[in-house]
Order: structure tokens, then sequence, then C-alpha cells
């Protein structure tokens, strides 16, 4: 949502916001997210006033986020330990045996003498 765009009106807790920035389709997607989740911390803390509850929905979110981008993260080292191994095991079957290795830098030598 940092991209500057086109100002749209969503509606949170079914209060009208004028917001602008992104697609109108993901400001409206993040705003319903986010009117569900107060719906769901209001369904089980009932009597919490409103700061509250959107200060609860703010910790839930950031839970959720911090989960993901842990997931994130041992997704990337795990993908990049499986291209280690990868590349560890092709390399090795594409190194040359060592006695071609040898003959190819071996450098023939041409004699004019009679052999004999």
């Amino acid at each position: 949502m940092a991209e500057q765009g086109s100002t749209i009106t969503v509606q949170v807790l079914g209060e009208s916001l004028r917001i602008r920035g992104g697609s109108p389709e993901e400001v409206e997607a993040l705003a319903r997210y986010v009117d569900e989740r107060v719906a769901q911390i209001r369904a089980r803390n009932e009597g919490v006033p409103l700061r509250g509850l959107l200060l609860l929905t703010s910790l839930n979110i950031a839970e959720e986020l911090f989960r993901e981008r842990r997931e994130h993260e041992r997704l990337v080292r795990s993908v990049e330990e499986k291209t280690r191994r990868l590349r560890e095991s092709l390399e090795a079957r594409l190194a040359p045996a060592p006695s071609a290795q040898a003959a190819a830098h071996r450098i023939p030598i041409q004699s004019d003498l009679p052999s004999g």
C-alpha cells in the first residue's frame, strides 16, 4: 500500500475511511481482512473497548506477520541448502575422472630419434 494511487473509500468497523495508494482491489481486501479480524477479536473479548479491540487486533495481525516471516526464512534456508547439495552433487558427477584430468594436462613429446 506504500505505492501512491487513486483514493478509495472503504468501511472498517462501520467507519468510512478514505485511503490513497495501491490498487482498489488490494485496499478493499486489506480493509475487509482488518474488519473480519476485529470482529473475531470482539467475539472472544466481550466488553473490551474499541481501542483495546484495535490494539489486540494489531497484535494478532503482527503475530501472523512474524509467523509468516519465520516460515518464509525457513523455506529460503531450506531451498538454499537443497540447492547447495544439488550443485555439489552435479559438480561431483560432471567433474572429469582423475585419470582424464591427468591425461589432459600431459604434453605429448615428439622425438626425431629413431626408435629401437
